[in-house]
């Protein structure tokens, strides 16, 4: 079996269209006064609005699991993976979370108490690991029958001891 493999853009959900046209919808109000050309007045939003898009657009969370570790990263923001071996976990399972609740939304996000830390774009599914230092790493994902699966294959073929079951 191959690794599991998986690709997560912002963009796809409908608060990450409709937030930047909010954004560029309030640039006039903070930026424009009287004194202001108009065609700063119009070029304003319509440059805010496309950088937020393109931002937006850029925003990609991609995931990859094998026998050898998990590695994750959130583009644009890193350039290099996070990797994350198996050695060093103490356990990886398949939870529901509150993203808004627990780490303050979406993206790549510290929870309140500091020690955990998230990456995700989007629903409440995610992969938690728990480090063998204490700290947790949840790792969003939409395919979670496919990690379950897959979770399972690493399991019982590589004898992965950190793995848990489904909660």
């Amino acid at each position: 079996m191959e690794a599991f493999i998986e690709k997560q853009n912002f963009l796809k959900r409908w608060w990450g269209v409709s937030l930047p046209i909010v954004v560029a919808s309030l640039v006039p109000l903070i930026s424009i006064d009287k004194n202001t050309p108009v065609l700063v007045g119009i070029a304003t939003p319509v440059i805010v609005t496309a950088f937020v898009f393109l931002l937006f657009r850029l925003l990609t969370l991609y995931t990859r699991i094998d026998e050898k570790c998990i590695a994750v990263r959130f583009a644009p923001f890193h350039r290099k993976d996070r990797v994350i071996e198996w050695h060093s976990l103490k356990s990886a399972r398949v939870v529901k979370y509150d993203p808004l609740f627990e780490y303050g939304g979406w993206g790549f996000r510290k929870g309140w108490t500091g020690s955990k830390i998230a990456y995700n774009v989007s629903g409440k599914t995610g992969l938690e690991l728990e480090l063998n230092d204490g700290r947790k790493i949840m790792i969003g994902t939409a395919k979670k029958e496919e990690l379950l699966s897959y979770l399972s294959y690493l399991k019982n073929k590589y004898a992965i001891t950190a793995i848990g079951e489904k909660e």
